[in-house]
């Protein structure tokens, strides 16, 4: 871009600058030159305010001069176009090295830590201990250049576990910060026959292995036969752990305080990492309109990360009709504040009707509390839907926003869209969801969905969809079954495919091909420039898998570029 000297020193240049890059039609309503030196400037073109969709943002022009002319080399980053999509993602596929029939891995929750480093999920039919007595398997890499393909799983069982418990049979969850493993086993009997437990594997650090650690059983004390604590269904997994690990929230579904089957969550709170969850008696929360078979947490409760929020699907309620579901939105303005001194919303799609089963997949809250989003897999003849509650802040009540209705642009009937519920990112600006129905591989074979927004203002009804599906899928793999999970920057993507290999099952993993950089000094997926200085003496790391710099001032790379 060439542009007279004297214009350099003013905020035509951005003018300039967004006319020869083909946005004139903004040009005029450029943002003013953020700063200017002998040798740089940097702005925005044109002013996200004006078209959030097209914004030009974090522009890094280098100035060299010559006698009459500067010449300006502009480098920007485009929000709305990545430089990396969704289709580009690399699949693979996990399977249990000592895998047999029927032990259908994968059949349940498969969740994914926030650095991507591990993986997690239960295998419902692994007779290791006993029959059907079932285990959980974590994936741990030491860095994200290793294929998960590449290393082998740790098998965690229950030392005490017996034949038809189940361990895993609604996943298994692991924390953010990859500490704590935790999984349900439902049809556990230490309290009653098939009363169920929760089982928690906690390490001090990474450097431990979970296969050392020896796990803490927690059990409802009020547990009653066939409560099914942990049953769990849906993506993730049974347990919901806060991102302080001091808070976890499990179902009962089998509950009858509200009548048979009505279900109940069960909330345990700690005082800090560093005391014991066996120490705490456990809060139950209850639909306070609830009915017999309800079935409150028969699907994945959901806790939001600063353990303010619990939510959970009622997918049985007759609101709009007979099973048409709800969700219920538990939320406190503090962690002193008990859940069960708070009256639940709930939530229910306003065009519903009987047998929509909202909520029977579980439900999701971005990490802000700002978006919440759940599953009707029987909407429209069993194609399926989903529902997204959008608020501007967390002291509006989802109970007042109308929700957005998702549908695939790929939906037939059957396709299940939202059966093993839908994910978020924490950002609340990718969506996604498994669709076990489809048949691009064949019958059943399944696929996994992903909407991805370029901006808060853009609902999900108004953005195309890309399909994710396993390259060796065969009918009848029911991928997406169990849902879907996702890194915190929605580049990697995870889920269960329980039917494959004769229902052995595997999990697939899609991730980042290892061909994708930036350029010297910029960073993240947009390829963004580095800031001249970083805030408290930290310095840029660049390269597409790089956040910059942090908050504090030290530069914290997300992943490593692995060429």
């Amino acid at each position: 871009v060439m542009t007279s000297e004297e214009s350099v020193y003013d905020a035509s240049i951005s003018s300039t600058v967004c006319a020869q890059l083909g946005l004139g039609m903004f040009s005029t309503r450029s943002v003013e030159v953020g700063s200017v030196s002998a040798n740089s400037v940097s702005f925005d073109c044109p002013d996200p305010t004006i078209s959030p969709t097209n914004t030009v943002s974090d522009c890094s022009v280098l100035i060299q001069t010559d006698p009459k002319w500067r010449k300006l080399q502009v480098q920007c980053s485009c929000s709305a176009t990545q430089m990396f999509t969704p289709a580009d993602r690399v699949s693979t596929k996990l399977f249990n090295p000592s895998r047999r029939r029927y032990d259908n891995l994968g059949h349940d929750g498969v969740t994914l830590s926030a650095d991507t480093y591990i993986i997690a999920t239960g295998v419902l039919g692994d007779d290791d201990k006993a029959s059907d007595a079932g285990s959980v398997l974590v994936w741990e890499r030491n860095t994200t250049c290793t294929k998960f393909s590449d290393v082998t799983p740790t098998k965690l069982f229950d030392p005490t576990g017996k034949a038809n418990d189940q361990l895993g049979r609604g996943g298994a969850s692991i924390s953010s910060d990859g500490l704590l493993v935790a999984a349900g086993a439902y049809n556990d009997d230490t309290k009653a026959t098939d009363a169920g437990s929760i089982l928690l594997w906690e390490r001090e650090n990474r450097t431990q292995s979970f296969a050392d650690i020896v796990p803490l059983k927690l059990v409802d004390p009020k547990g009653a036969a066939e409560d099914h604590l942990g049953y769990g269904y849906g993506f993730g997994g049974s347990v919901s752990i806060s991102k302080d690990r001091n808070t976890i929230v499990a179902g009962a579904f089998g509950d009858d305080d509200k009548g048979t089957k009505s279900g109940s969550l069960l909330v345990w709170q700690r005082r800090s990492s560093n005391s014991s969850f066996a120490d705490e008696a456990p809060i139950k929360l209850v639909d306070p309109d609830g009915r017999a078979d309800d079935e409150l947490g028969e699907s994945v409760p959901t806790l939001s990360a600063d353990g303010l929020m619990v939510a959970a699907g009622v997918h049985r309620d007759d609101e709009k009709g007979s099973d048409s579901g709800s969700i219920l939105v538990w939320e406190r303005h503090d962690q002193a504040t008990l859940f069960s001194e708070v009256v639940p919303d709930r939530l229910i799609d306003p065009d519903g009707a009987g047998g929509d089963w909202l909520g029977g997949g579980g439900v999701d809250i971005s990490a802000n509390r700002l978006v919440l989003v759940a599953g009707a897999r029987g909407d429209s003849g069993y194609a399926g839907s989903l529902l997204v509650w959008q608020r501007g802040s967390p002291s509006i009540s989802f109970a007042v926003v109308i929700p957005t209705k998702v549908l695939s642009p790929f939906r037939q009937s059957h396709h299940n869209l939202g059966l093993g519920g839908v994910s978020i990112s924490p950002n609340g600006l990718v969506m996604v969801a498994g669709a076990h129905g489809s048949d691009d591989r064949g019958t059943d074979s399944g696929s996994v969905l992903v909407w991805e927004r370029p901006h808060f203002s853009i609902p999900y009804s108004q953005v195309s969809a890309t399909k994710l599906l396993d390259t060796d899928g065969r009918h009848y793999d029911w991928l997406g079954y169990s849902g879907v999970s996702i890194s915190p920057d929605a580049g990697v993507v995870v889920s269960g495919s329980h039917g494959d290999d004769y229902s052995a099952g595997s999990v697939v993993v899609w991730d980042y091909p290892d061909y994708v950089s930036c350029p010297s000094g910029f960073y993240g997926r947009e390829c963004r420039p580095c800031p001249s200085s970083c805030a408290g003496g930290g310095t840029c790391i660049d390269g597409f898998f790089s956040s910059g710099c942090s908050s504090d001032g030290a530069a914290s790379p997300s992943k490593q570029e692995c060429n």
